[in-house]
């Protein structure tokens, strides 16, 4: 079976020096290598076929036949590496802490340690409204899952 960790490794080589980055590399069953990649810009099909074709070049289907999907991680799918938050800083998130608890806010801050969230809150008071933004900051190691939150507008 192809390693995952091969694979990453020639998905690495080819991303080096450009703006894309790797979010999931996974290997399954019958040799199915699955790769998630993204960047600050819009990522684009070119980018997926050239880096699939490199890969491919990379691998030797006389020894192991494979099949391979290069592809974005996808809107619905919960961010996995900081270049994902830094990428979406500014937008809309829902997190679910480890603890159970659900927060939903503007992803504000990323950095190496964690995420700052501005949480927006209503306080009805008579006859008046206001709304109170609580900044909450928290670190990797709490959260069980961040995801975007879709908006049409």
């Amino acid at each position: 079976m192809i390693s995952e960790k091969r694979v990453k490794e020639i998905v690495e080589e080819k991303v080096k020096g450009t703006e894309l980055f790797i979010v999931e590399v996974k290997v399954s069953g019958g040799n199915r290598i699955s790769i998630a990649l993204d960047r600050p810009t819009k990522l684009n099909v070119g980018d997926c076929a050239e880096v699939s074709r490199y890969v491919e070049s990379q691998l030797n289907r006389d020894v192991e036949d494979f099949e391979i999907t290069v592809s974005s991680p996808g809107l619905e799918q919960p961010l996995k590496v900081l270049n994902q938050f830094l990428k979406h800083q500014g937008r809309n998130v829902r997190v679910v802490l480890k603890e159970g608890k659900l927060l939903r806010g503007k992803m504000t801050d990323a950095n190496e340690e964690g995420i700052t969230l501005e949480i927006f809150r209503e306080n009805k008071k008579k006859n008046k409204e206001q709304t109170e933004n609580e900044i909450v900051n928290l670190k990797y190691p709490e959260i069980k899952e961040t995801k975007l939150e879709i908006t049409f507008k």
